[in-house]
């Protein structure tokens, strides 16, 4: 986590100021939830496939959180109704979209999970909620 609080920190001193957002991919994307929850400088949040953080943790988030699921991901799906409660009690702006018939990983293009359709929308769904939270 203090590497990535350092990188906010170089962000910041070189001008981003309020326009600081985190977006990452499994592992990343649990990371992007955790940076959110643990620096309020992040503005918005685009978790792809991340494990979100336990409730006490969801409730120190202040930025709006766009969270990218493929529908066969069980244990992030199977989560989901919990983390979207959890995210309601702590009154984050919090929407999550599933594709369907989409894996772990739909976004990487090198693997065999790939799917363009999902891939593409999903990364037209990204830039525009940053783009309308820290433009």
């Amino acid at each position: 986590m203090h590497a990535l609080r350092a990188t906010l920190d170089w962000l910041e001193a070189a001008g981003a100021g309020a326009r600081l957002a985190v977006t990452g991919f499994c592992f990343g994307g649990t990371y992007a939830f955790a940076l959110a929850a643990a620096d309020d400088r992040v503005r918005a949040v685009v978790p792809f496939y991340g494990t979100a953080p336990g409730a006490d943790d969801i409730a120190r988030i202040q930025a709006p959180v766009l969270a990218i699921y493929g529908e066969q991901d069980p244990a992030l799906i199977d989560a989901l109704p919990t983390v979207t409660a959890a995210m309601a009690d702590a009154g984050v702006d919090f929407e999550s979209v599933v594709y369907p018939g989409a894996a772990h990983a739909f976004f990487n293009d090198t693997g065999l999970r790939y799917d363009a359709d999902a891939a593409a929308d999903a990364w037209r769904r990204a830039t525009a909620f940053l783009a309308e939270r820290v433009a």
